[in-house]
């Protein structure tokens, strides 16, 4: 429960409502890595996974620039690119993702891109900033 939100029936149910969307997604991605893993391609394809910038109608939430409104997870996976374990605590934003994949396949971005690729900090292939 977010600490900014009352704890009363109807955020517990709002709560309890996105916590279950939240479920239903990590079910279909487990349907979706399982078939990579029939087809022989799991550890031959670049799996990233991400959260929406957090429960929406909640305040300081979703669009707010608290925590809880900024932070989202973000999951990306590819055996021997990408080591276990790699944290970016650098602020990133989702247009990233475009660039991000460009760079894996080895493309230039178009011209106009104007998103940071994360290849470099995920990879190892960049220093990361220690604040």
């Amino acid at each position: 429960m977010p600490a900014s939100s009352s704890d009363v029936d109807n955020v517990r149910e709002d709560v309890a409502d996105y916590l279950r969307e939240c479920h239903a997604v990590d079910a279909g991605v487990g349907l979706l890595l399982k078939e990579l893993e029939i087809l022989g391609e799991f550890d031959n394809t670049l799996i990233v996974v991400s959260g929406n910038h957090g429960i929406p109608g909640f305040p300081r939430a979703r669009c707010d620039l608290d925590d809880i409104g900024t932070e989202f997870a973000l999951r990306a996976r590819l055996p021997g690119q990408i080591p276990a374990g790699t944290v970016v605590d650098e602020m990133t934003n989702l247009m990233d993702l475009g660039t991000t994949f460009l760079e894996a396949a080895s493309c230039a971005p178009a011209p106009g891109m104007t998103a940071t690729s994360l290849w470099p900090r995920v990879t190892g292939e960049a220093a990361v900033k220690d604040d």
